[in-house]
């Protein structure tokens, strides 16, 4: 009997991850005094027949003399490695992959698992199929009677059905000659009602005949009373056209005061915030890209303030975000958060906001940072002062950048990117294609 994992690996084991015994890989490692590795259990196994033999134990290996409590020892470090190795479902027809550690959890939702019939039946069914085998193939599922419409009302299993036919076949008879005298009673009392309908119908058509004489007469009074009206209409448009020139006059006029108000309001932010570029250093990427691919840590997060006496901004990127057929994409997100100078800051918040990934080119010439612009105007929703912690309405760029590109030039230089933020005018508004 072997102890080892028989596993499907997807990838192929290596030898120091095998039992020295069951040749599979190890369960519960243990690591002997001489440097062997084998199942807890095929070693204890190994030592109890060769104590029963009365023989020196050993090492089945090398043959080295092993003190059970001396000289083998628990190997958890290996055991973890194998626990981390990937395996497929050995359900048929399940495309499932994962760490062995996470075998039982898959299995305890495995579409594709047998299953009992709940029935007994003695069929052994996927999980997924379970419902449509009780439903319309079990033999033991009860099942009402062919009959039913008939007026049986007898309940039998899926497999007695014939014998219940079989011996019931005058009651069902009868049942259908009961259900065909009331059907034909029915349909009598039907056919009087279509002559009763035949009849109303023709007084209806009478009637709907002398109101179409009477509505047509209506409607031509109407044609003559709006051919009246149509010289009065064409003044009234007239009048309405000059209106609304006058209106396009003065909004205009309108215009111009907002705008004004509008870039006084942005020299009061710039005086207030003394914006300068935040930059977000997040170093150690391969590993943060790593762990986003393995669904474990999907989004990384930062806060800060856009000046001295600024705007709170929260920022999350998703390095594993949107994907294509083509391409995987870095995603960013940003949102306001309540700040410490709400109160003295002009609302809503309408300066636009920079983000770039910086090219880290030791050349500035040469850098092509990739750049993507906020402006809050496009956004409803976003740019309000915040009345609780953060607002709910994020503004996204699901695909910032692809990890092609972000393998080309020197946007990840010493496993480090940096992701600039700049609040006010960016005359340069320009994005790479990625």
């Amino acid at each position: 009997m072997s102890f080892g994992y028989d596993e499907d690996f997807v990838s192929p084991i290596d030898e120091d991850l095998q039992c020295s015994i069951c040749y599979l890989a190890l369960r519960e490692p243990v690591l002997t005094r001489c440097g062997h590795r084998f199942c807890r259990q095929c070693l204890d196994r190994h030592m109890a027949r060769q104590k029963s033999q009365q023989q020196v134990v050993n090492c089945p290996i090398d043959r080295e003399g092993l003190a059970h409590r001396k000289d083998i020892f628990p190997d958890k470090a290996t055991g973890r490695k194998i626990l981390s190795l990937f395996i497929r479902c050995p359900n048929t027809g399940c495309d499932w992959t994962g760490e062995l550690r996470e075998k039982k959890n898959h299995f305890d939702r495995c579409k594709r698992k047998p299953l009992k019939c709940p029935n007994v039946c003695g069929s052994f069914i996927a999980r997924n199929k379970i419902e449509s085998h009780v439903e319309n193939e079990c033999p033991l599922t009860v099942i009402s009677c062919p009959y039913a419409l008939m007026g049986c009302t007898e309940k039998i299993q899926r497999n007695k059905v014939e014998a219940h036919l079989q011996s019931t076949a005058r009651i069902h008879l009868a049942l259908t000659c009961s259900t065909f005298k009331e059907t034909m009673e029915k349909l009598d009392v039907l056919q009087k009602q279509v002559g009763e309908f035949k009849e109303s119908n023709i007084a209806l058509s009478e009637t709907l005949e002398a109101t179409n004489s009477f509505v047509t007469a209506k409607v031509d009074a109407l044609a003559s009373k709006v051919d009246a009206q149509s010289g009065e209409l064409a003044s009234f448009n007239s009048a309405l056209r000059a209106q609304i020139d006058a209106d396009k006059r003065e909004w205009k006029a309108v215009n111009v005061a907002l705008i004004f108000k509008v870039h006084s309001q942005a020299k009061e932010v710039a005086r207030l915030t003394n914006a300068s570029p935040f930059v977000w250093k997040i170093t150690g990427f391969s590993d943060v890209l790593k762990l986003a691919k393995n669904g474990r840590t999907k989004s990384i997060f930062t806060e800060f303030y856009t000046g001295k006496q600024g705007y709170k901004l929260n920022l999350r990127v998703d390095p594993d975000g949107d994907q294509t057929k083509r391409n995987r994409y870095l995603s960013l997100y940003v949102c306001i958060m309540k700040g410490d100078y709400d109160a003295i800051l002009p609302w809503p918040f309408c300066e636009q906001v920079t983000f770039s990934v910086i090219d880290q080119q030791p050349d500035a010439a040469q850098r092509k940072n990739v750049v993507v612009v906020v402006r809050p105007n496009e956004t409803p929703g976003f740019c309000c002062r915040p009345s609780v912690e953060q607002n709910p309405k994020l503004f996204q760029f699901r695909r910032l950048i692809s990890h092609k590109l972000l393998k080309t030039r020197r946007y990840v230089k010493h496993d480090t990117l940096f992701l600039q933020v700049e609040v006010g005018r960016h005359d340069s508004e320009s994005r790479d294609s990625n």
